[in-house]
C-alpha cells in the first residue's frame, strides 16, 4: 500500500500519514492520520496497523455501497412489478366497459334485439359503461397529472374538523 506523509520530503505531507482506502474495484478515498508525536507514525508496526485499519475501512465502505446498490435494484424490481400489475389492472378495467359497449352497439346495429324494451336496455347499458369508461380515463389522467406535479393537492383542516364534529355528535 502506497503511503505518504511523515518521513516524506513534501512539507504539506509532513503533518500526518495518508493512506489510500482501496476497495476491490477502485480507490474510495484517503485516510489521513495526525499524531501529537509524529515519531509514532514512523513506527512500522503502527503503520502496518493503520494500513490494516484503512483496508478494513475501505471494505466496509464498499460493502455499504454494494448493499445500497442491492437495495436500489430491489426497489427498481418491485417498482417494475407494481407497474406491470397496475397496467394489467387498468387494461382490464378499460377493456370491460369497451367490450360491453361494443357488444351492445353491434347487437343494436345488426338488429338482433327483438323488443323495444330490450333495445332500450342495451342502449342504457352501453351509455352507463361509456360513462364508467369516461370516469376511469378521467381518474387516470388526474393521477398522471398528480404524479407529474401538474396538479397540487390542497389540504385543509377545516373540512376534516367539520366532518369530525358531525361524526362525534351523531
Amino acid at each position: 500500500m502506497a503511503t505518504c506523509g511523515v518521513g516524506n520530503q513534501h512539507p504539506a505531507e509532513r503533518e500526518g500519514l495518508y493512506l489510500p482506502l482501496n476497495g476491490s474495484r477502485r480507490t474510495i478515498g484517503v485516510l489521513g492520520v495526525r499524531a501529537q508525536d509524529r515519531r509514532r507514525l514512523l513506527n512500522p508496526d503502527q503503520v502496518h496497523l493503520l494500513e490494516t485499519f484503512a483496508s478494513q475501512t475501505a471494505l466496509a465502505i464498499e460493502r455499504a455501497g454494494l448493499a445500497e446498490e442491492a437495495e436500489q435494484a430491489t426497489v427498481a424490481a418491485e417498482t417494475e412489478r407494481l407497474r406491470a400489475a397496475l397496467l394489467s389492472s387498468v387494461s382490464h378495467d378499460l377493456r370491460t366497459p369497451l367490450a360491453i359497449i361494443s357488444g351492445a352497439l353491434s347487437s343494436l346495429a345488426e338488429d338482433e334485439v327483438g323488443s323495444a324494451v330490450a333495445r332500450q336496455e342495451l342502449a342504457r347499458n352501453a351509455c352507463d359503461e361509456a360513462q364508467r369508461l369516461n370516469r376511469l380515463l378521467a381518474n387516470l389522467l388526474e393521477m398522471t397529472r398528480l404524479e407529474a406535479g401538474a396538479l397540487r393537492v390542497r389540504k385543509s383542516g377545516r373540512r376534516s374538523r367539520k366532518l369530525w364534529a358531525r361524526r362525534s355528535s351523531g
